[in-house]
């Protein structure tokens, strides 16, 4: 104890470390934050009911408004008027879906092929899942040439 000032300032430091900290919050912290954040939960759980139900009303009143006249319609026209005998029309219709199946079909195919290979080379079921490779290709094929002629169109 070389120093007695200094053995008072290491007591005094000591002291101070050693003193109860008080919590950054108390019980009445805890209940007001749980509060607001149930609070929270509510209105966000009311803003997504008020939105399901409006998307289901705008659902239901899109339906009713695509759908055709009611039978009772039909029945309140008089039959002396004709309707006009129906036409046939162009409809242009996109082939990306046609050929994206066809496609996975020839891929279907062709691993069964290659599966039919393996067992036996010159089997039956080889030459069924060839020409049914080859009728793919076709149908592919003339696909693609309507396609191709329906865009210089």
């Amino acid at each position: 104890m070389d120093n007695p000032d200094e053995l008072i300032g290491n007591l005094r430091r000591l002291d101070a470390a050693t003193r109860e900290v008080e919590p950054a919050f108390d019980y009445a912290g805890l209940l007001e934050r749980n509060a607001a954040r149930k609070a929270r939960a509510r209105r966000r759980a009311g803003f997504a009911r008020g939105t399901a139900s409006a998307l289901v009303l705008a659902m239901v009143a899109v339906s009713v408004w695509r759908a055709g006249p009611s039978d009772e319609m039909h029945a309140a026209v008089p039959e002396s008027i004709e309707s006009p005998a129906p036409q046939q029309r162009l409809v242009r219709a996109d082939t990306w879906l046609a050929l994206a199946a066809i496609e996975d079909h020839i891929a279907t195919i062709d691993d069964a092929l290659n599966d039919a290979r393996l067992a036996a080379p010159r089997g039956a079921e080889v030459a069924r899942l060839e020409r049914t490779r080859a009728d793919l290709m076709d149908s592919y094929a003339r696909v693609r040439y309507a396609e191709m002629v329906s865009t210089s169109f």
